[in-house]
């Protein structure tokens, strides 16, 4: 039994088998799989342009009994604006100045009601961008209703409870991670990684289903620390190439 989370945000030709963006969504929708989509709000107008039946879609899946509509972030992007550095971490700033809690809230609530005017349901789960987050995240989350609240499982990590919240330890579904309570995939990414997508259709089960457990404070923050580590890992790698553009384009 494993709780799948779709991040539904690119849906390029390109990535699809024969360039059918909609048929995962269609065997999701007739199906009736037990998924939590979960989408960034900010990409609303993108999905409209390249496929309005993309939305028509996700409202179907959301609406089957317990299915989860999940929410990333607002607009995604770090209000630093950085230029050297991935930029994609809303919540939490691995360089310093993360948001306060009231900034987070009102960034929460913002990409809550886009959700809302979209879709026409409220999401349960809410998913911070890149998996950063901190403590005010988790207890703005909390303070608002959210039922779930998804992490990043860079070692095995059962569910636990954070205040009103369960909190969802997500593994890599492209690695073929079905050994913890849930995992996690970009729709774009489905095609291919079809062998471990149709693994986890087969275990799927809905996230109401999952049941926090006493996880070891240690081990929370040992896991939240390497995924921190991860991010700016990956930015120190990319930073040759981000130079090298930006010394072009000047």
């Amino acid at each position: 039994m494993c709780v799948m989370d779709i991040h539904l945000e690119g849906i390029e030709k390109t990535s699809f088998e024969n360039g059918d963006v909609l048929h995962l969504l269609e065997e999701i929708s007739d199906r009736k799989i037990s998924v939590a989509l979960s989408l960034p709000p900010w990409m609303e107008d993108y999905w409209k342009e390249n496929n309005a039946e993309v939305i028509k879609q996700v409202r179907k899946i959301v609406r089957i009994p317990g299915n989860v509509l999940g929410q990333q972030g607002n607009t995604h992007k770090c209000r630093k604006g950085h230029v050297c550095v991935d930029e994609w971490h809303e919540n939490r700033c691995p360089y310093g100045g993360s948001p306060r809690k009231e900034e987070q809230r009102e960034l929460m609530e913002t990409g809550r009601q886009r959700l809302i005017d979209l879709i026409g349901v409220s999401p349960q789960l809410y998913v911070p961008p890149n998996h950063l987050f901190n403590h005010n995240t988790l207890e703005a989350a909390s303070e608002m209703g959210y039922k779930f609240f998804a992490v990043k499982a860079v070692i095995p990590l059962q569910p636990y409870r954070f205040g009103n919240l369960i909190v969802i330890p997500e593994r890599d579904l492209t690695k073929g991670q079905l050994n913890g309570a849930a995992a996690y995939i970009h729709y774009d990414e489905i095609d291919a990684n079809k062998d471990h997508y149709r693994e986890a259709v087969r275990r799927a089960s809905p996230l109401d289903k999952v049941r926090p457990e006493f996880v070891n404070p240690d081990k929370i923050f040992l896991n939240n620390s390497l995924v921190l580590g991860w991010k700016v890992m990956r930015d120190v790698i990319k930073l040759p190439k981000r130079l090298k553009k930006m010394k072009a384009s000047a």
